[in-house]
């Protein structure tokens, strides 16, 4: 018996003593797991507050706004009245009857290309510039470094576009065709050739390469019973378009009123065509099917477009003589922004998320809520202008290359 009760007690004992190590196991678990929810909530609580204060900055940043500058540095350029000027790699170039120039950000000349042309006309997409002498029989092709390709045509030039790898197709003036032709960035002639019959296809108003240099939309105006039309038309010159005849992949005519002048690819994938009335946009998702995805129209008379590779704008008739309506759409016709502006703007562009406007001395810059961000005086006749950053810009006066940083 005494056996039998030691060993009952010494079963007890193990109870109590598992039962403790089981109520001291729980306690830890429990108290492990309200640690990791300790440190799930502080971490969920600093990236709240991280997103907050971010957002709260942004909002910040984006309703700020600059009273006054300061000039970093300024540089003395000679200039003519003949001199044009055309953004280029966030810097510009300078062009005129006797030779162009690439001028960085520094106000140095990189390179300069000389030659004596009577109507230089010059395009850019990405790292490439195109000129044409309008009229003429010359064309040159630049990058970064310099001139990569000179061309002379039998046949007068009237429009040119370049690609972003620097492909060239340019549009010659013939009797009865319009024959485009296109070019490597040597300047050595492709085994690519567009030719239509102004009798039925028109003449070319305005062309555009898209960046990869594959697709080309060209705006034409023809005569329909007596009647001046227009039409935009979409050609593949890659895969896409290999067994469709004339590489023409779609075409739009729905168009009546003023003539659809300029046609722009802003990507690979979208591409617009402007008239004094009119902003459509065309979507290339799919490349063998160009769609007319939004057409914006005017009552009013279109003042002037501006673009990037993001962003397009127009400028319309405002709610009274002196204002003007100026909205700003994504690639695919979106409306990011709109608002009225009385400045008697000259220029205008896009730089980064800037909207910049300038007319004489004087400039404004518009942020793309369409927030005044600065207005003031920077320069005496300003040509160009950039945004370098959030608070610093080129400007340049034609005289004066300037960097100002806002205050």
């Amino acid at each position: 018996m005494k056996e039998k009760e030691k060993q009952r007690a010494k079963q007890k004992e193990q109870l109590r003593q598992g039962m403790t190590v089981t109520k001291e196991t729980d306690e830890y678990d429990l108290e492990l797991r309200r640690h990791r929810m300790r440190r799930i909530f502080t971490v969920l609580l600093v990236i709240v507050l991280a997103v907050g204060g971010y957002h709260a900055w942004q909002r910040f940043r984006r309703k700020e706004v600059y009273e006054n500058h300061v000039v970093t540095w300024e540089k003395e350029i000679v200039t003519t009245v003949k001199d044009k000027y055309i953004g280029y790699r966030d810097y510009v170039l300078r062009y005129n009857r006797d030779g162009i120039s690439y001028i960085n950000s520094k106000g140095e000349i990189v390179w300069t290309k000389s030659y004596e042309l009577n109507d230089p006309t010059v395009v850019v997409n990405g790292n490439y510039a195109a000129l044409i002498d309008r009229g003429g029989y010359k064309a040159y092709i630049f990058d970064a470094s310099g001139c990569t390709g000179e061309i002379t045509t039998i046949q007068p030039l009237h429009k040119i576009t370049v690609s972003a790898g620097g492909i060239t197709a340019i549009a010659v003036e013939d009797e009865l065709t319009d024959k485009v032709f296109f070019y490597d960035l040597s300047g050595r002639q492709m085994g690519i050739e567009v030719m239509t019959l102004l009798t039925e296809d028109g003449y070319t108003l305005d062309m555009s390469l898209s960046p990869d240099g594959q697709q080309m939309i060209t705006a034409y105006v023809y005569l329909d019973q007596g009647a001046m039309k227009n039409q935009v038309v979409f050609r593949n010159f890659g895969e896409e378009g290999q067994d469709v005849i004339k590489r023409l992949v779609g075409g739009f005519r729905e168009y009546e009123g003023q003539l659809l002048g300029r046609v722009k690819f802003l990507s690979d994938t979208y591409a617009c065509a402007f008239a004094q009335d009119r902003v459509c946009f065309y979507s290339l998702k799919n490349r063998r099917s160009p769609k007319l995805v939004e057409q914006i129209d005017y009552t009013g008379e279109i003042s002037s477009v501006f673009y990037s590779s993001d962003y397009v704008g127009v400028v319309s008739d405002g709610s009274s003589s002196v204002m003007k309506k100026l909205t700003v759409f994504s690639q695919s016709g979106a409306k990011v922004t709109e608002f009225e502006t009385d400045f008697a703007y000259k220029g205008a562009n896009f730089s980064g998320n800037n909207i910049l406007l300038y007319n004489g001395a004087r400039c404004v810059i518009y942020n793309m809520h369409g927030e005044l961000k600065y207005e003031a005086n920077v320069g005496t006749d300003i040509v160009w202008m950039a945004c370098l950053s959030e608070r610093t810009a080129l400007i340049l006066d034609g005289q004066t290359l300037r960097m100002i940083t806002l205050e």
